[in-house]
């Protein structure tokens, strides 16, 4: 008589990457054929990603079959095809329209320093900060990429959450604690801290030949989903305050965009002042509320003359060291209830 199989049941949340949506998942999978980078991979193949912790637990199969039913067909399924995949939608509608939400970008922020008085500062052979108010230096750096995308960071983060055996490992850097906070939190300053050195040899270069007063970045967050704002705001006060003499004042912004199942969207806008602040500087704040305003209301006609969008936060996730790393964003409640 051929032994029993045993059947495993995993147990996760997913996000389905074809609909948009979160879902409760069920794969049952025959223990001889179980592994890790199985796992990942059937989850993958079936379009989802995982966003929570994932549960596992071995199946009695007197007891599904008494149970009947959904349970009993899907367990039969595995027993005969090596593993079966079932999953629950939240409440959802297909293919809803979304907005595009228009992009801040290096043209936004000259038009708003102008305002304010100062100009565009024209490119030459050496590296040049990008503009000037007065006797008052600013370079601008955008981040549009975000770092989990980047294999070498990923690799940097594996190594970070070594100690962690979970089958799935969430790097959402709120949920770290203790030294592994620690050090991620270190290497996401670091990369922001290489923008801020740029810059800095940017403007020094640039004092050689001008007389400059003082001298600030703008650093502005469109494309870097998992850097919340507030992580951002303390990494760049710490930059400010000890690894640059050079930079003075820090202008920082962050736009994020956000969807969900029933069609709801929300764009959120952050900014912040670092440091010695210029006076002329001071109606930074109003002057961007505007221009956020000009650009959500430009959203409603098709022929508002923007290119670049910002691209909503969807789960990360990835495989390494054995393990399905994963990185979520803030949900937002649906307006219509099912």
């Amino acid at each position: 008589m051929n032994k029993a199989k045993i059947i495993l049941r995993v147990i996760f949340e997913g996000f389905n990457t074809k609909n948009r949506n979160y879902n409760n998942c069920i794969l049952m999978i025959d223990e001889t054929d179980f592994s890790r980078l199985k796992l990942y991979e059937i989850i993958s193949s079936k379009g989802y990603i995982v966003c929570s912790e994932i549960k596992i637990d071995k199946l009695i199969r007197s007891l599904c079959e008494d149970a009947g039913g959904d349970l009993w067909k899907t367990y039969i399924t595995a027993e005969h095809d090596g593993y079966s995949f079932t999953s629950f939608s939240e409440a959802s509608f297909s293919n809803p329209y979304y907005y595009n939400i228009p992009r801040f970008n290096e043209s936004n922020f000259e038009t708003i320093i102008c305002q304010l008085g100062g100009s565009k500062i024209p490119e030459t052979a050496t590296m040049t900060p990008d503009f000037m108010i007065g006797d008052i230096v600013i370079e601008l750096k955008d981040l549009q990429k975000e770092s989990l995308y980047n294999e070498d960071r990923r690799n940097t983060i594996t190594k970070i959450f070594e100690a962690d055996n979970g089958f799935s490992v969430n790097i959402n850097f709120s949920a770290a604690s203790g030294e592994v906070k620690a050090a991620y939190k270190r290497v996401i300053a670091n990369s922001i801290k290489n923008a801020v050195t740029k810059a800095s040899k940017q403007i020094k270069q640039f004092s050689k030949t001008n007389s400059i007063n003082t001298a600030g970045v703008f650093l502005i967050n469109t494309g870097y989903f998992s850097l919340d704002h507030q992580l951002f705001k303390t990494i760049i006060e710490e930059i400010i305050a000890h690894d640059t003499t050079t930079i003075k004042f820090a202008y920082i912004f962050t736009q994020s965009v956000f969807h969900n199942a029933v069609g709801d969207l929300r764009a959120d806008y952050k900014q912040d002042c670092i440091g010695e602040l210029p006076s002329e500087l001071n109606g930074i704040y109003e002057a961007c509320k505007t221009l956020i305003d000009k650009k959500m209301s430009s959203v409603f006609r098709p022929d508002n003359g923007e290119r670049s969008f910002v691209a909503p936060q969807y789960p990360i996730s990835f495989f390494s060291d054995n393990k399905i790393f994963y990185w979520k964003p803030e949900r937002i409640e649906p307006s219509i209830n099912f």
